[in-house]
């Protein structure tokens, strides 16, 4: 039998983490304050550093963490103005407010400060998004509109950016735990989640990925022993959004971030003919997603869904495929 989701137990009994209470909010304004100048002109500088995180809760508490952060990623932060940013939690200062001890996230945060940087960073977390009506296999996002404090120049900026769950608590919530692995034996993978991941980065045009490699992959592995779950993330490369830095991948033989590469693994014809007709059965809740962000023009967002259109319809596409999905 050919599933697609997979099974998913939820770990309903636990707490609740922070990242739950960010939920609550369709978007979260934050004031993040730390030294950004030591970040930005020292863009090998990997180590912690101090920093405050404020915010207002759902009933419009404010709610104010001492944390740590500091820069992560490797082409942004070489090439953008403010690189990606890791958040560090305290456990001690989560469990007094009855938290569950989930202390890390990731911050998408702008590359150029300029207007462009809002729809860029608004339609990579719409990706994430997409991602997430089609399996609770997914990393969960925050999308927030973010006030940068720099204690060092005393400057501010305010920008769009999102939040992404750690991948550790995304597992404690589907009752499963973290696995590493390279070159990755695929008699130990779910076939069906791994079809899942590879046609979605198919249909966003993502070249910026690998399964064997683990790049921009995750793995996951239920408590139970089930097999292997790959869960994607880092789509700023894929066509869909269509990053102003990003730049199509010379190892497939793509010329444009709008063409489209299948890289999955070789799996049953009968699994890729099943999740072909679970995306065909979630075309409208997809469009839905973008349809219903309020943070980008409405021509953005039908430029979006008409890329979308060209998966679903490959006649529309003006680009040669490669590697096409069958």
């Amino acid at each position: 039998m050919y599933l697609i989701a997979g099974s998913c137990l939820l770990a309903t009994s636990q707490k609740l983490s922070l990242f739950d209470t960010f939920q609550e909010q369709e978007i979260i304004d934050v004031v993040l304050t730390s030294d950004f100048q030591a970040i930005t002109t020292n863009k090998s500088n990997e180590a912690y550093q101090a920093a405050t995180f404020e915010y207002k809760d759902s009933k419009g508490q404010k709610k104010v963490y001492n944390i740590k952060l500091r820069q992560r990623g490797k082409y942004r932060r070489r090439i953008c103005e403010m690189p990606p940013i890791k958040l560090s939690f305290d456990k001690e200062e989560l469990k007094a407010e009855g938290l569950r001890k989930s202390d890390d996230m990731k911050l998408v945060t702008f590359c150029i400060d300029d207007i462009s940087s809002k729809e860029t960073v608004v339609k990579e977390y719409l990706t994430y998004k997409l991602y997430n009506e089609l399996t609770p296999y997914s990393l969960r996002v925050q999308l927030a509109r973010i006030t940068y404090v720099d204690t060092a120049t005393k400057t501010k900026k305010k920008h769009f950016g999102f939040l992404i769950e750690d991948i550790d608590e995304m597992a404690k919530r589907l009752n499963s735990k973290e696995v590493e692995v390279l070159n990755l034996d695929t008699s130990k993978l779910d076939i069906a989640q791994e079809a899942l991941a590879s046609t979605f980065n198919y249909m966003i045009a993502n070249g910026d990925w690998s399964v064997p490699l683990a790049r921009n992959v995750k793995f996951i592995q239920p408590n139970d022993g089930a097999k292997i779950i790959v869960v994607p993330y880092d789509f700023d490369f894929a066509g869909l959004v269509g990053a102003p830095y990003a730049i199509p991948n010379p190892d497939l033989g793509l010329t444009s971030i709008k063409q489209r590469a299948f890289l999955g693994l070789n799996e049953d014809e009968a699994q890729l003919k099943a999740t072909k007709q679970f995306f065909a059965s979630k075309k409208d809740k997809l469009y839905d997603v973008i349809k219903n962000c309020k943070h980008l023009t409405k021509a953005t967002k039908q430029e979006m869904i008409d890329y979308l259109e060209t998966f679903f319809n490959p006649s529309l596409s003006s680009q040669p495929l490669l590697s096409a999905f069958r």
